[in-house]
């Protein structure tokens, strides 16, 4: 059982839905760094990778290749995809 809180004292949003099971998930994407290297981007199905050093970036399809083999970026019809997702 989750105890009950007042989720003002908290900075951020709550979890408590998805661990009572009212809730599937908690965000529809989420974004990550490490160090000054690598940023990322992932949704329920795309994931994006930004090297702001090199200035490269990939995306992989995590449907049709939860490997992430194949990069995508420079795919003509993941572009409105790719500039999304780095905005």
């Amino acid at each position: 059982e989750v105890p009950a809180s007042d989720d003002a004292e908290f900075d951020g949003r709550s979890f408590r839905a998805v661990v009572t099971g009212n809730k599937q998930t908690h965000r529809d994407s989420i974004y990550c760094a490490y160090l000054g290297v690598q940023r990322a981007l992932r949704d329920d199905r795309y994931k994006l990778f930004r090297y702001p050093q090199s200035h490269r970036v990939q995306l992989f399809d995590l449907a049709d290749d939860p490997a992430e083999t194949n990069d995508l970026s420079s795919a003509p019809e993941h572009q409105a995809r790719l500039t999304t997702m780095l905005k």
